[in-house]
């Protein structure tokens, strides 16, 4: 009965995928400042070499709040013609990039949370002669207030990391949050979604580039790239212009803590709204099913050959049914620990009810 209805969610999955057309594949270099720096450079060159394009996350200010900007520095004529023809777009990463409560922003007062990135989109506005869209929060930290500050600026494009918990009330604000941070998935991750639509986030740092991964793999994985027909690389600002619609609704479909997203290896992406609302029902199913089973066979190896009443038993069964529905729903716990605490409950409940029937 299991492998039937896999295969049946396998068959639904199949046909919706064959109406999707492409995923979009953003890169997302964070931590960059506007000074020198060798291994920024060749990055950089790496990527105009394959004209993939690139978002820098760029931090505007030292601790002091002086503006970074080097003297004479010799990559921003450079960047400056790649942010007019696209290939580069300029990120706001914070304004300092100081860890001041919990990260930069998240609970400072919203007057304060303005200021600061009033401040460091003005700086990157003026230097770039652009209009700066994407806000990066130093630390994935944020909270309702940096969403509002975030539409008084005229900024639209959120990009931190996928956690439960955050806000995402704002309807004026996209969020396209990093999905992966290890270079060495992103092709498996593709491959495993070609047939489907959707946006992958690609983060990474100056740091990335070391024992583990090396630029050299970085330009052979960026060759790969451009062989794949079915991606689009673009920037934030593109997904934005080109009407990519992701809030509320599509991020609480696509959180990771999902069994059927881990069974069918669609991690890694954020899924289109239609399909991840899908997926989060059949998965919804999936666990009360399973449920259902686990209880049913605990009823069976407790009670054996004895009777339990159908009016306790179903009882039993809509608390834990219930308990299920609303943990599954809102992400409260992973797929290891629910299956788990469905056993745990179903055989506690039953043995508590065996041995008030011996009394």
């Amino acid at each position: 009965m299991n492998r039937v209805f896999f295969i049946y969610i396998h068959f639904i999955l199949f046909s919706i995928s064959l109406q999707a057309q492409n995923i979009k594949l953003v890169f997302r270099y964070d931590d960059f400042m506007l000074k020198s720096n060798s291994l920024d450079e060749k990055v950089l060159i790496i990527f105009q070499k394959h004209r993939i394009p690139l978002v820098l996350g760029v931090i505007p200010c030292d601790s002091k709040e002086n503006m970074i900007l080097e003297k004479k520095y010799k990559l921003l004529p450079v960047l400056k013609q790649d942010v007019s023809d696209q290939s580069i777009e300029i990120a706001q990463h914070g304004l300092t990039h100081q860890k001041l409560i919990v990260g930069e922003f998240e609970t400072l007062e919203k007057n304060e949370q303005y200021r600061r990135m009033f401040k460091g989109k003005f700086l990157l506005d003026s230097i770039f002669h652009t209009k700066v869209v994407t806000f990066i929060p130093p630390w994935n930290s944020y909270d309702s207030n940096t969403l509002d500050v975030m539409s008084q600026t005229g900024i639209k494009v959120l990009s931190s990391a996928l956690c439960v918990g955050q806000s995402w009330s704002n309807v004026h604000v996209n969020y396209f949050p990093e999905t992966i941070e290890d270079f060495s998935t992103l092709l498996t991750v593709l491959e495993h979604n070609k047939s489907r639509k959707g946006v992958v986030v690609v983060m990474f740092h100056n740091y990335t580039f070391g024992k583990r991964y090396s630029l050299v793999q970085l330009d052979s994985l960026l060759a790969t790239i451009n062989t794949l027909s079915y991606l689009k690389c673009v920037t934030f600002a593109q997904l934005y212009n080109n009407g990519e619609v992701s809030g509320t609704k599509r991020l609480e479909s696509n959180m990771e803590i999902n069994l059927l997203s881990k069974l069918f290896h669609l991690n890694g992406v954020i899924q289109t709204t239609s399909f991840a609302t899908l997926i989060r029902f059949l998965n919804l199913f999936l666990y009360l099913f399973l449920s259902a089973f686990i209880y049913l066979l605990s009823i069976a190896l407790i009670y054996r050959k004895k009777h339990i009443s159908n009016e306790k038993k179903y009882f039993i069964g809509s608390v834990l049914l219930s308990i299920v529905g609303v943990s599954v729903w809102f992400h409260l716990f992973g797929p290891l620990k629910l299956i788990f605490i469905v056993a745990m409950i179903s055989g506690g409940f039953l043995l508590a009810l065996k041995i008030q029937f011996k009394k």
